[in-house]
């Protein structure tokens, strides 16, 4: 801020000065409409021109939510692009894409899902969702028309990891207008989960128990540490006994398992309460990682083919929007 940048996550936006920008995710562009939100979002760039030249907002759910059962990918695309053109029409606006390869996407998104008690298994996850809305170059080519071409950047997933995402943070600034120090080192946020704490969330869920989001958060970056081997049973046990606060529910989805969730945050605790031996609990979530692990092969193998029957989208981005992919070996 004291550089004149206002820089927002999806989380951040949540405060009550800058909450008017939460209107830019997918769901609420689809509620309300572009040019309502559009009205809305200008009326707040107004208020606070005095104090910000650039506004940069992050969300990964603005095209959308994510792919799954109940929506195909991107299904606000329509929506986001007509509220793109509206802005575009009184500020300089540009759009920075960060794609992962379809399969490694489609596996993440799956992951996150199973985190919140979704079915575990990536096959059914694959069988249940519609590929055939997956279309990374469809939704650029949306934005484009909607912001022109020049001011859409696309950037690979993979290519970040390699530099910390140092060339990317660079990028923005300079398209900003702002010449910001860039840190030696970036610190690493929503690191994708280990399997065993998605093995343990999962047997979590199946009896119904909701953990404080602080504790789930805490129990994944402590399978995520290099030594989480040398008792992590135990460990993981002792977390969560001493979380205090458990809720036993007939939990039937992943949003009613959040639903719980934010109950615990808010100091809500329902009744009906009973204990089930901690260490037991974790016992069987590393059974039951261990079994998963079994099957990496049919998972390597199904991953192959959603490469395959993706590609023809993947190098329709590698043409027009991201040339890095071209030179890409495709995954094996």
């Amino acid at each position: 801020m004291k550089r004149r940048v206002l820089a927002l996550s999806q989380r951040s936006a949540k405060s009550e000065k800058f909450r008017t920008f939460t209107l830019i995710k997918g769901t609420h562009i689809g509620i309300r409409g572009p040019r309502a939100n559009f009205a809305r979002i200008e009326k707040h760039l107004k208020a606070i021109a005095g104090d910000v030249d650039a506004v940069i907002f992050s969300d990964e759910n603005m095209p959308g939510l994510m792919i799954g059962e109940r929506c195909g990918a991107f299904s606000r695309a329509d929506h986001f692009a007509a509220m793109l053109r509206l802005l575009a029409e009184h500020h300089e606006v540009h759009v920075v894409a960060i794609l992962r390869q379809h399969a490694d996407w489609l596996e993440s998104i799956h992951r996150f899902a199973a985190w919140h008690g979704e079915p575990r298994d990536f096959s059914a996850f694959v069988a249940r969702a519609d590929l055939s809305s997956v279309s990374f170059c469809g939704l650029l080519d949306s934005v484009a028309d909607a912001v022109g071409r020049e001011r859409v950047h696309v950037f690979s997933y993979d290519a970040l990891k390699r530099d910390g995402g140092k060339a990317l943070l660079r990028h923005i600034l300079a398209t900003a207008g702002k010449r910001l120090p860039v840190p030696k080192q970036l610190p690493l946020a929503n690191v994708s989960a280990d399997h065993r704490f998605i093995a343990l969330m999962q047997t979590l869920h199946a009896h119904g128990i909701v953990l404080p989001r602080l504790t789930t958060l805490a129990l994944k970056e402590r399978l995520l540490m290099p030594d989480a081997a040398a008792d992590s049973e135990g460990e993981i046990a002792e977390a969560l006994k001493s979380a205090g606060r458990r809720v036993f529910v007939p939990v039937a989805s992943g949003r009613a398992f959040r639903w719980a969730q934010w109950a615990l945050e808010a100091g809500l605790t329902p009744s009906g309460t009973s204990e089930i031996p901690a260490r037991a609990l974790v016992a069987e979530a590393f059974a039951a990682a261990a079994e998963a692990g079994r099957a990496e092969e049919a998972h390597a193998a199904l991953k192959r083919q959603l490469t395959t029957r993706l590609a023809a989208d993947r190098e329709a981005v590698a043409r027009l929007y991201l040339p890095e992919w071209q030179g890409e070996r495709l995954q094996r």
